[in-house]
């Protein structure tokens, strides 16, 4: 109980540095704000300005708080680079595979129609390295840093990342058009993100994986990314409302065919790491 406790207060003493911090970062910047927005690319700049803050917030107390309270080095939240571009592209893999199958799906059945197409390279490019420094950050701090200690505390591994997917959906909890199904399905994405890090303790598959994700979701589909609108799309999709195909204003994570595919996504990855270890005889937890 004891180790519970100590372990519960330093997620909770984590999540409240890493939210205080952001907060307290991006304040100065404010007054940039609504000047930013009146520019063409305005909305993404903020956003871009208040995402570094959250990236350096989600770093900085998991640096302090492994360096003096667990005294463990900054690399063992995963970000070690050294033989893991094959993961980082695995993950943008996985992403692409999962919307191919989704769209396409949702395509074929008739309840979403590709209505014009914008090919607009700064706002792609701008989008992509925003929704970098949001993969980059949220792996980090659910990954990295909570589901890392839960393990390094001995938690078993599926009840680590249960508890770990669960706090990832309560995140979002506060989303537009959040419901019980983009809960269920944020949650699940929490499963696929942290499985292979359970095996690995490196983020970069999770990254690629998370990047892609939002990116094709939002400014290449046209569908909202978690309940949020990235303006302009490279495909504009014909007005949605509540659809359990489609997932409605919530975006393609509040469908039932992210559900299946995303279980679908868990398995395999769960048994391809799995299977490799075993052929490699590589223990089941590994350092980055």
């Amino acid at each position: 109980m004891k180790t519970f406790l100590n372990l519960s207060f330093r997620i909770l003493l984590y999540l409240l540095a890493m939210l205080l911090l952001s907060a307290l970062l991006a304040l100065p910047l404010a007054p940039l704000f609504r000047p930013l927005q009146t520019l063409a690319y305005g909305p993404l700049l903020t956003s871009l300005l208040q995402r570094a803050c959250m990236l350096v917030g989600a770093l900085l107390p998991a640096w302090l708080l492994l360096k003096y309270d667990g005294c463990r080095p900054f690399s063992v939240l995963g970000l070690s680079l050294q033989g893991r571009v094959g993961d980082f592209l695995g993950g943008a893999f996985t992403a692409l595979l999962l919307y191919l199958a989704g769209f396409t799906a949702v395509l074929l059945t008739g309840v979403v129609k590709v209505t014009a197409v914008h090919a607009d390279a700064v706002s792609l490019c701008l989008s992509l390295l925003l929704m970098s420094l949001v993969a980059i950050a949220e792996e980090v701090a659910v990954r990295g840093y909570l589901l890392g200690r839960l393990l390094h505390a001995g938690v078993p591994r599926y009840t680590a990342l249960c508890i770990s997917a669960a706090l990832f959906a309560l995140m979002h909890l506060m989303n537009p058009h959040i419901g019980l199904l983009p809960l269920l399905n944020i949650f699940l994405a929490g499963c696929l993100l942290g499985v292979a890090y359970t095996y690995t303790r490196n983020l970069w598959f999770a990254i690629g994986l998370h990047l892609f994700w939002n990116w094709l979701q939002g400014p290449v589909l046209g569908f909202e990314v978690s309940g949020a609108d990235f303006g302009t799309t490279l495909f504009t999709l014909q007005p949605m409302k509540g659809d359990l195909l489609t997932g409605g204003f919530f975006g393609f994570e509040g469908s039932l065919i992210c559900t299946v595919a995303t279980l679908l996504a868990i398995v395999s990855v769960d048994l391809y790491l799995r299977q490799k270890r075993n052929v490699n005889g590589v223990p089941p937890v590994m350092q980055a």
